[in-house]
C-alpha cells in the first residue's frame, strides 16, 4: 500500500478573475474547493493514475466535516486524526489578464504532543514490508524539525520505502536518515547546501543512501539521479491555469513509475508529464491520465 502523510492539511479555494484591483470590489468565480496539502495532492494524483493510496494527516475546526465530505466524494481513502486546532484555509486567485497566481496561505495550527504521538502510532501500525510511505510538505507550528527523520528511521526498520519531499530544516534532517527517494525543487536544495553545481550536489546526496533523486526547476528542466547517472528533461510548454500542485503531481508520477517498474528514462518522462498535466486543471493533482500519456511524447531525455 502507498501511504501519504500531510501534517499541514488545508482547505484550498481557487478563484478566477480578470485582474485584482485595489480599493475596488473584485468580481471572481470559484473554480474549485478542494482538500489540499502536498500528501493529499499526491494521493489525488495517484488516484487519477488509477493507483490506490491512503492519506494520513490531521484535521479539525469548523470546516472538518466539509473536509471529510470532500475526500469521500473524490474517493480518497484516508486516516485523518482530529486535532484541537483548525485546519488552515488557503486562498488562490488566478489573474487571467496577467497570467498570474496570488496566494494567501493561512498559518498552520499548533499540533499537540498527544496528536503527534497519535499519528506516529498510526504510521507504525499501518506501514509494513513492501509498503511505500510519502512524507511531503512543511511541518506545522511546534513540530520538531527532525520529525520526518524520526519517521524515516521507524519505517525503514519495517522495510517500508520512503519518499521525502519537504524543505528547510525538515529536509536537512530528513536527508540524514537516508530516505529511499528524494524529490525537491531547485530552490529547496540550494537553500540547504549552496556553492556546488547541481549535478555534483545530486551525486553527493546519493552517498547518504538515497537511491533516486529528482530535482525540479519550474518550467526550465527536471534532473533525475537513477543511481548511476544524471538525466535531464525539459517540461513541454502548455497553456495552463496554475502551477499549484505540479510538484506534487511529479511525486505521484515518480511513485507510479517506480511501482510499475519503468526504466529511468520513462520514469523521468512520466514524472515530468504528470507535473505538466497538472497545469491543465484547477484542482492540485487532479490530472488526466490520457493527457499524461500524450505529453510524454513531447519530452526528450538527455544524459548529463
Amino acid at each position: 500500500m502507498i501511504y501519504t502523510v500531510t501534517l499541514n492539511t488545508t482547505l484550498d479555494l481557487v478563484y478566477e478573475t480578470a485582474q485584482i484591483s485595489k480599493n475596488e470590489i473584485n468580481k471572481t468565480e470559484l473554480k474549485v474547493l478542494s482538500v489540499g496539502g502536498k500528501g493529499i495532492n499526491i494521493s489525488r494524483a495517484l488516484r487519477s493514475l488509477e493507483v490506490e493510496s491512503q492519506a494520513f494527516g490531521f484535521y479539525g475546526g469548523q470546516m472538518k466535516e466539509l473536509l471529510l465530505t470532500k475526500l469521500a466524494t473524490e474517493g480518497i481513502l484516508n486516516h485523518l486524526i482530529q486535532i484541537k486546532g483548525n485546519t488552515r484555509t488557503n486562498l488562490k486567485i488566478i489573474e487571467n489578464n496577467l497570467k498570474n497566481v496570488v496566494e494567501f496561505n493561512e498559518i498552520s495550527p499548533k499540533i499537540l504532543q498527544e496528536e503527534l504521538e497519535a499519528i506516529l502510532k498510526l504510521i507504525k501500525n499501518k506501514c509494513t514490508k513492501g509498503d511505500f510511505l510519502v512524507l511531503a510538505g512543511s511541518l506545522p507550528q511546534d513540530v520538531p524539525a527532525d520529525f520526518y527523520k524520526d519517521i524515516i528511521n521507524i519505517v525503514q526498520k519495517k522495510d517500508t520505502q520512503v519518499l521525502l519531499d519537504t524543505s528547510g530544516d525538515p529536509l536537512r534532517q530528513g536527508i540524514r536518515a537516508g530516505p529511499d527517494f528524494l524529490k525537491v525543487n531547485f530552490e529547496e536544495i540550494r537553500a540547504i547546501k549552496a556553492g556546488e553545481d547541481l549535478e555534483t550536489l545530486i551525486r553527493g546526496l546519493s552517498k547518504a543512501g538515497i537511491k533516486k533523486i529528482m530535482v525540479t526547476d519550474g518550467a526550465k528542466r527536471v534532473l533525475y539521479w537513477d543511481g548511476t547517472r544524471v538525466l535531464s528533461a525539459v517540461p513541454p510548454k502548455v497553456e495552463g491555469a496554475a502551477s499549484v500542485g505540479s510538484g506534487d503531481s511529479v511525486d505521484a508520477g515518480m511513485i507510479y513509475s517506480i511501482i510499475k517498474g519503468f526504466d529511468p528514462i520513462n520514469l523521468l518522462k512520466t514524472s515530468v508529464a504528470c507535473g505538466t498535466a497538472n497545469l491543465l486543471t484547477y484542482a492540485p493533482g487532479q490530472i488526466d491520465k490520457k493527457k499524461v500519456k500524450n505529453l510524454t511524447r513531447d519530452i526528450t531525455v538527455k544524459e548529463l
